[in-house]
């Protein structure tokens, strides 16, 4: 985790339980999290299998490497991945100005559920932070087709500059 992202109060009790032995080394991958966009102040669910809040467990011996020796775009490939699905999201990602590469993700693996109700962040120990319903409806049918269109589009442009 970096400063601008954050899991939520019962990530640790969650991974404990769900833990299973085994030999060798396996991956633990949360599917929910949110996306929170500052600059619309608005937030949405997702389910994405390359997330890049995953857990690994290894043996702890000469051969460690803990999860920040995989690129986690690869790490699912390369070592066996078990997925924690769970009804609220785990994991919280800020997208702001500065964000060097988090934005709408457009591939198959992310699917966006909109929020179409207000949501506290107390559980991310964000206890004064709550979207309003009305803001996220707002979002929902505004803000996001125009911000996947326009991230689409200069994805698109990126592309054929080539």
């Amino acid at each position: 985790l970096d400063n601008d992202d954050a899991f939520s109060s019962d990530v640790v009790e969650l991974l404990q339980r769900e833990l299973r032995p085994a030999p060798g080394k396996r991956i633990y991958s949360l599917l929910y999290g949110y996306q929170y966009f500052t600059d619309r102040r608005f937030a949405l669910k997702m389910r994405y299998t390359n997330n890049h809040f995953l857990t690994l467990v290894e043996p702890f011996d000469a051969h460690t490497e803990t999860i920040i020796s995989y690129r986690h775009t690869k790490a699912i490939r390369q070592l066996p991945t078990t997925y924690l699905s769970t009804a609220r999201g785990k994991w919280l990602e800020i997208v702001h100005e500065d964000n060097v590469s988090n934005d709408f993700r457009i591939n198959i693996k992310v699917w966006y559920i909109p929020l179409l109700y207000g949501r506290s962040f107390a559980d991310f120990g964000l206890g004064g932070f709550r979207l309003s319903c009305a803001r996220q409806w707002a979002a929902t049918l505004l803000v996001v087709p125009a911000r996947f269109f326009a991230t689409a589009v200069r994805r698109l442009r990126r592309k054929w500059s080539k």
